[in-house]
Order: structure tokens, then C-alpha cells, then sequence
């Protein structure tokens, strides 16, 4: 698994919502193949010289909150005080 996200990345993408359901196993008769699949929150993160583009300021959150990390998950609880006092 850890390959084909490597792959993804090597190629300039980010996939932004990496989670069990979204890879695929190909078994064969030598060795499985792992695929990513979904790839609907992909994200380009290098440009076309292999220079990383600068990541926005202000982005909303992305991506299964089941399997976010604790950074998003304190954000989103951070957000959700601030909107709900203003309210």
C-alpha cells in the first residue's frame, strides 16, 4: 500500500482521502498488485519542474473524518465552537 502512495506522490499528486475502502487488491499467481482508487480529492502538489507548490493559507477540510488525522479533527471541533458562539 505504502508503494502505490508512493507512486501517486511521485507523480505530483496527493490523494487527500486515503482509507481501507479505497484500495484495490489484485491477486495473482506470483504476487498481489495494490491500487489506489477514488480519486476524486486528488490534489497536485508539485509543479511540472518537481517543485512543490505552495500549500494554501485557508482550505476547508477534505476527506472521511473517520480517518482523519488529530490536527484536522482539533480544527474542525475548533471551528465548530467559534460558528456555533457566533450563532
Amino acid at each position: 500500500m505504502l508503494n502505490a502512495i508512493e507512486k501517486v506522490h511521485d507523480m505530483g499528486y496527493i490523494h487527500r482521502d486515503i482509507k481501507p475502502s479505497n484500495f484495490v487488491v489484485e491477486k495473482g499467481k506470483s504476487r498481489n498488485k495494490v491500487y489506489i482508487v477514488d480519486f476524486g480529492l486528488c490534489r497536485l502538489h508539485l509543479n511540472n519542474k518537481g517543485v512543490p507548490i505552495e500549500e494554501r493559507k485557508n482550505a476547508d477540510f477534505r476527506g472521511t473524518v473517520t480517518y482523519a488525522s488529530l490536527n484536522a479533527h482539533n480544527k474542525l471541533v475548533f471551528i465548530f465552537v467559534i460558528v456555533g458562539f457566533i450563532t
